[in-house]
């Protein structure tokens, strides 16, 4: 049997989200715009959805905007939030800032907008292991801060595994007044989040990347913070995204999102300790790395420790080598 190892590429659908999908497919296959039983059939599934995937980053329902994937989130965070702010009057802020080892769906969306002279980007240096330089995003906000529309970090790196001060760089880019927009593709889904106690005003993120189906997403907008939609045809998502919404897509979202908060509620192991997610999430993502790295350190450390009193009591009995090791064995 094969065994797949490529999860930040994508994940394999659970059963009860392949359920949700079909179900929707067969018998909730109506408009949610519709007024008829059909239509409001379909809402009604796509407003629970909204609801669990709300709570699954701890925010409110009418500040999720359902999306086609994680690139149009990205797309709607950084296109709208540029459109927004000079539609408010705001035409000096045309600086994005970000990191090259972004991903392209934020990387090319920038240089875009650069290319077509809309918008100036900013690098923020990193070091070898692609962690963002917080004292340079800090230089960047002290000279530049009224001219600067967005700063946009990933969360985690689907291919360094480096894991973004997401919490730092939103508290400095607060202090100036600057949204702070994070891709949160590698991180919703599989580790707990409080969006709404951060100092972050958009995440985007997938649905394929927690066992969800593809093709769906989500844009959290944090209430008061606008976004010029990007997608123009009708009145959806709050007046956010027009078209008809992805229902079985949705559904399928949803059902992703309550199986990772049950894996959540059930227990966040981290290092061989089992955190409940009520604990979890009141602390930040780097001190819980930090406590597994530790954790790893001292399994490594009583293994090593282990092992040399094994070796010891080995080569100190004069028994048969067989003899010996099990009566070693016996003594671990």
């Amino acid at each position: 049997m094969a065994a797949y190892l490529d999860c930040n590429a994508t994940t394999q659908p659970l059963p009860e989200v392949v359920a949700a999908v079909t179900d929707s497919l067969v018998r909730g296959w109506g408009n949610p715009s519709s007024v008829h039983r059909a239509g409001i059939d379909a809402r009604r599934t796509v407003e629970l959805a909204r609801e669990s995937v709300a709570r699954l980053v701890g925010a409110g329902d009418r500040e999720i905007v359902f999306t086609s994937g994680g690139t149009e989130g990205a797309t709607l965070a950084i296109e709208g939030s540029l459109q927004a702010l000079q539609l408010q009057g705001q035409q000096g802020r045309r600086v994005l800032v970000s990191v090259k080892t972004e991903h392209s769906a934020v990387r090319e969306a920038c240089e875009a907008l650069a290319g077509r002279g809309m918008a100036e980007v900013v690098w923020l240096r990193c070091d070898a292991a692609g962690n963002a330089d917080l004292g340079h995003l800090a230089e960047i906000l002290d000279a530049r801060a009224p001219e600067i529309a967005l700063v946009s970090v990933m969360w985690a790196n689907n291919e360094t595994g480096a894991v973004q001060p997401v919490a730092e760089m939103g508290a400095l880019c607060r202090t100036k007044g600057v949204r702070f927009h994070t891709d949160a593709t590698q991180w919703v889904g599989r580790m707990p989040c409080e969006l709404r106690s951060m100092p972050v005003d958009l995440a985007s993120f997938a649905a394929h990347k927690f066992h969800g189906p593809k093709g769906v997403g989500a844009l959290w907008v944090r209430s008061g913070v606008r976004v010029a939609p990007q997608v123009i045809g009708g009145p959806q998502e709050r007046e956010r995204r027009g078209g008809t919404e992805n229902v079985p897509g949705i559904a399928g979202m949803g059902a992703a999102a309550e199986h990772a908060m049950g894996q959540f509620a059930n227990s966040v192991l981290l290092g061989g300790q089992r955190f409940l997610y009520a604990s979890a999430r009141d602390i930040s993502p780097r001190k819980l790395l930090e406590q597994e790295q530790q954790a790893n350190q001292q399994r490594l450390e009583r293994a090593n420790q282990e092992l040399e009193e094994f070796a010891s009591a080995a080569s100190h009995d004069l028994r048969s080598p067989l003899t010996a090791t099990v009566a070693c064995l016996e003594t671990l």
